[in-house]
C-alpha cells in the first residue's frame, strides 16, 4: 500500500462553519499549478454530553477531511487526471 505524505506548502485548510453542534471544514491540496486543487470536507457533530470545545471540534473535522483526501488520492481516476 502506497503511503501519502501531505506537503504542508501545498495544503489548505478553511473553516467553513463553526456552531455548537457542528463543525465543518473544507481542506484543499495544490498538486500542480496548471490545475485546480483536489478539495475534501470534514464534518464534525458535538453530542450533547459533550461540552463545548471549538479546537477539538476543528481538529475531528480536520482530521476526517485529511482521511477523505487521502482517500480521494488512492483512486485510480483522480490519480491518473491530476498526478499524469
Amino acid at each position: 500500500m502506497q503511503k501519502f505524505a501531505f506537503e504542508p506548502d501545498k495544503l489548505k485548510e478553511e473553516l467553513i462553519y463553526q456552531g455548537v453542534t457542528f463543525t465543518v471544514v473544507i481542506v484543499s491540496y495544490h498538486l500542480d499549478d496548471n490545475k485546480p486543487p483536489i478539495l475534501a470536507e470534514g464534518i464534525s457533530r458535538r453530542s450533547i454530553l459533550d461540552k463545548f470545545d471549538p479546537a477539538l471540534g476543528r481538529s475531528i473535522a480536520s482530521g476526517r477531511a485529511l482521511k477523505a483526501l487521502k482517500k480521494k488520492l488512492r483512486h485510480e481516476t483522480i490519480r491518473n487526471h491530476f498526478m499524469g
